[in-house]
């Protein structure tokens, strides 16, 4: 029964669009009623859409697009300077080539060289001329310079967290020595040359140096008077300047498609019910009064969005 009773729907359905497909092609009255309506919701809708191009599409703002046209502030207001405050956060990133950092993986091959500078094997360690220079002083005067540049290099391995940078830290630990001014250069150049692989740069550390710095930085404001252009014609319009644009009143560009639903739907039936209307009242108007009608009523829509 419910087999049936599905069937006969689908078929009394079919049925339907028949019989309307047969009036459509042969009563000329309903072929005409159902050409006035999609006429009637093509002209609303084209007003609609030509009105909204008019007053607000064509100079409406868009995202990431170029400008429409130049829009200036209407309105005194504090705004943060996007583009200056970028620019300084740039820089301050840019100044910080890399941050140095102790190597762990060489503590080891550190102390071996200083061991060997302690035993007087210097040119196994040292260049060349660092080796000669100390091999040419009395040997108390190299022992002495070996063991204090072999106390401050361990001392920087074992303090990671010494403050300042590297050659400050080496000069702190010389001078407070009992080295001539002569020894302490050389003391100097002996440590420099032992701790060079002992300090590398590291990326990370100094991409997260460069984003803390960058974020020291405060805002850059300024304050935009009355008459103050926002944004000129063919720039690209960024999500900054868009918040300030809708802050000064400026429409953004999107369609009313709720409104076009709506006059689509409004149109509909209201033809409908015109129709069904002049039916039941036997309002027998030719196709030609109905035409003048049609006619009136779209120029008192024309009418009414121009004005």
């Amino acid at each position: 029964m419910k087999n049936m009773s599905r069937n006969g729907r689908k078929g009394s359905s079919v049925s339907r669009i028949g019989v309307y497909a047969e009036k459509m092609a042969s009563d000329r009255v309903y072929r005409l009623r159902w050409t006035a309506t999609f006429l009637l919701v093509a002209v609303a809708s084209s007003l609609l859409a030509g009105t909204w191009w008019v007053r607000d599409g064509r100079s409406s703002f868009r995202i990431d697009s170029p400008s429409p046209r130049t829009f200036y502030a209407h309105s005194r207001m504090r705004i943060v300077d996007e583009k200056a405050t970028r620019a300084l956060r740039e820089q301050r990133m840019s100044d910080i080539g890399g941050v140095l950092v102790r190597d762990r993986r060489f503590p080891e091959e550190v102390r071996s060289k200083l061991a060997s500078i302690e035993r007087g094997e210097y040119r196994a360690v040292l260049p060349e001329s660092l080796a000669g220079i100390l091999e040419s002083l009395p040997e108390i005067s190299a022992r002495r310079i070996a063991t204090v540049s072999s106390r401050v290099a361990i001392s920087m391995l074992s303090s990671p967290t010494a403050e300042g940078s590297p050659a400050e830290t080496i000069w702190k630990g010389l001078e407070a020595s009992d080295l001539s001014i002569p020894e302490q250069n050389l003391a100097f150049q002996i440590i420099d040359h032992v701790m060079e692989r002992a300090m590398v740069m590291d990326p990370e550390v100094t991409s997260e140096v460069r984003v803390l710095a960058a974020s020291e930085i405060e805002p850059v404001e300024r304050v935009l008077a009355v008459g103050d252009v926002i944004v000129r014609e063919g720039e690209t319009v960024s999500d900054e300047l868009a918040l300030i644009l809708r802050a000064q009143g400026y429409p953004e560009l999107s369609f009313p498609w709720k409104t076009l639903a709506f006059v689509v739907l409004g149109v509909i039936l209201w033809a409908s019910w015109m129709w069904w209307y002049s039916v039941r009242r036997e309002f027998n108007f030719d196709p030609l009064e109905w035409g003048f009608i049609i006619t009136i009523l779209i120029a008192g829509w024309v009418a009414m969005f121009a004005s």
